[in-house]
């Protein structure tokens, strides 16, 4: 009992530890590289997150400008509707020569009117005056790019 070494279990407290199996229990030493697996580094660090936090901020605020101006760019000015096309008046009367206004306009014409009249879509009102100076009102209704008629036998 007493002087001779003991052969325990390797995992009982007391079992006696041979010298290279103390340094793997010991875990990896930190002056050598280590030969038991591939040697990582971790995750590769995001360059842009190591960069101070004003350049980050310098960063955003061109790329948002350079958006702000990419949308400016697309933006059109809002299209304003194109004037409905003129439609046209032709006068024609018995007896011929008579005078002519339109809206309250003397026009340098007389009946027949052998030019058309190029008049804004919608209502107006036309006179005739006799050479007596008796003159006729007629609503007319002008539709875009059409001809309208006028003829008119007056006494």
């Amino acid at each position: 009992s007493g002087d001779r070494p003991r052969s325990a279990d390797p995992g009982s407290p007391g079992a006696a530890i041979a010298p290279n199996q103390a340094a793997a229990a010991a875990g990896p030493t930190t002056d050598g590289p280590t030969t038991d697996g591939p040697t990582t580094d971790g995750p590769k660090a995001d360059p842009r997150r190591s960069e101070p936090a004003a350049a980050r901020s310098e960063r955003r605020s061109r790329r948002l400008e350079r958006r702000r101006r990419a949308r400016m760019r697309r933006r059109r000015p809002p299209r304003r509707p194109d004037p409905p096309p003129a439609g046209s008046l032709v006068v024609a009367t018995e007896p011929p020569g008579l005078r002519i206004w339109v809206d309250g306009d003397r026009l340098d014409a007389v009946t027949p009117v052998r030019k058309p009249l190029e008049l804004p879509p919608g209502d107006h009102e036309v006179r005739i005056e006799l050479p007596d100076g008796r003159t006729y009102d007629f609503p007319v209704r002008i539709e875009s790019g059409e001809t309208t008629e006028l003829w008119k036998r007056l006494r």
